[in-house]
């Protein structure tokens, strides 16, 4: 049995790590001919896919630019695989193609695995037997820069939309909805989705939210989000701000059809930005004009634009009744940075928007050693940190906050490659660090746990910062029909 085989066969739990299995076969007009779908991630279409005749794996995002859509991701599904344990997920290894080293280690450092993450990753080590890339980037660059893209076995008609000339781009395509495609790829064979008018408009926290229509197709129910984040506000930094917010929000999204419910199984997004429209220096989505101008929305806001697919939660449905559930995921908020204090001392922690104050009390700070095994190896890493043992007054459940080391951990040595299991990230080049559950074995009632950067060796003073994870806005639940 080959490892690709194990991998379907497999029980483990990919999604965590951003990687949907199902569907093992893709009709978007970029995926290349001859592809089996290794999984999803279940935004914009994005997928990772073996293609016949290629040992390589590859990835497709129909949403990139003309000759953007395909790259080599890993030399064979082995190499696929311990990427995944070396990232800590897929999204650093889609996007590698766009960044230089900088912004991948930046990435990883920025986005710790979660606990379940965790456990995920360690199941995927012990049961197919491998260890963390030693060094992602180098290796996903060094394959992308000897590729040869001209192999790349595409249908005819994306090389038909690759040969059409530039002018046309700016003429929008007929309009045509499909299930679990984007807003322009209309390769599709088959009916386009039945439209249902909706034109309904909800205020959503600091947005306005319009849902134009929807349409019933073949595999599910799509439904158009249309973001409105308002005229422009009145300073360079306000409107960062104000496009950093709309188009960073993340939310989970279900429908209930007849009183049956079905949640998102994928999604595309766009963005408009009316500053940007003006500048001849600054790219603009004509697709996020053209959607525009079909539902006939202002240009002059900011807009997020969200293409929802919902599968049918059972046989295709005649949709008598129909509501909408929107959940915002919490967002990172940065409170008090501290210096460790002395074992019974405090410090004191202020939310960043609340004002409120909470009491950090010191139980236990101590060094600790990993314990999982590291093979041998041609590199090593650092595996040791300090622990930090805590109560908060008033208290906070776990999932609402965690705290970071603000140095980063020691670089590792080329001698003895360590394949560490509890979210160590960084390669040959970069630094690591270490994310561990702020949960702890000791039942006492209060207690939670943090640990410090890996290090060769702890140190004597730690500075944390303390990151509030809070929703910014309500749950949103409102009836379309």
């Amino acid at each position: 049995m080959t490892l690709y085989e194990r991998y379907r066969r497999s029980a483990i739990d990919f999604s965590k790590l951003g990687l949907e299995r199902g569907d093992t076969r893709s009709d978007y007009f970029c995926t290349p001919k001859g592809t089996t779908v290794i999984g999803w991630t279940g935004v914009d279409g994005i997928h990772y896919c073996l293609v016949k005749g290629f040992q390589e794996v590859f990835s497709v995002s129909p949403m990139e630019g003309e000759g953007q859509c395909v790259h080599p991701v890993a030399r064979d599904f082995d190499g696929f695989l311990r990427l995944l344990l070396a990232c800590r997920g897929e999204a650093a290894i889609e996007q590698a193609h766009a960044w230089d080293r900088e912004q991948f280690m930046n990435f990883l450092r920025e986005n710790p695995p979660s606990p379940e993450q965790q456990t995920v990753l360690k199941t995927v080590e012990e049961e197919f037997s491998l260890t963390p890339m030693e060094d992602p980037f180098s290796y996903i660059k060094e394959l992308q820069a000897e590729f040869d893209y001209s192999r790349i076995p595409y249908k005819a008609g994306y090389a038909a939309i690759k040969e059409q000339p530039a002018e046309e781009d700016k003429n929008p395509p007929e309009w045509k909805v499909y299930y679990d495609k984007d807003f322009w790829g209309h390769s599709r064979r088959g009916p386009a989705g039945e439209e249902i008018p909706i034109h309904l408009v909800f205020t959503w926290g600091e947005y306005i939210l319009h849902v134009p229509a929807v349409y019933c197709c073949g595999g599910g129910l799509v439904i158009d989000l249309c973001i409105e984040g308002g005229p422009l506000r009145e300073t360079e930094q306000q409107r960062e701000e104000q496009k950093r917010r709309l188009f960073s929000l993340d939310f989970a999204a279900e429908v209930k059809i007849n009183q049956k419910i079905s949640q998102r199984k994928t999604g595309y997004g766009v963005a408009w930005d009316p500053e940007a429209a003006l500048s001849e220096e600054l790219w603009t989505d004509p697709e996020a004009e053209w959607v525009l101008e079909h539902y006939g929305l202002p240009k002059d806001r900011l807009w997020s634009i969200q293409r929802a697919c919902f599968p049918w939660p059972s046989s295709r449905l005649k949709v008598r009744s129909l509501e909408l559930e929107l959940v915002p995921r919490p967002e990172p908020m940065v409170g008090t940075r501290f210096f460790t204090p002395e074992k019974g001392e405090s410090a004191v922690i202020v939310h960043p928007v609340t004002g409120v104050e909470y009491t950090l009390t010191v139980k236990e700070f101590s060094p600790w050693k990993s314990p999982f095994h590291h093979p041998k190896g041609g590199w090593r890493f650092p595996d040791r940190a300090n622990q930090l043992i805590f109560t908060l007054d008033p208290e906070l459940p776990d999932s609402r906050f965690y705290l970071k080391d603000t140095a980063p951990g020691d670089l590792p040595e080329q001698r003895t490659y360590a394949a560490g299991s509890i979210g160590i990230i960084g390669g040959a080049d970069g630094p690591t660090a270490i994310f561990v559950s702020s949960k702890t074995e000791n039942k006492e009632k209060g207690l939670h746990a943090a640990f410090s950067a890996l290090r060769f060796q702890p140190v004597d003073r730690v500075e944390w910062e303390f990151i509030f994870r809070e929703k910014t806005m309500e749950d949103l639940r409102v009836s379309l029909l």
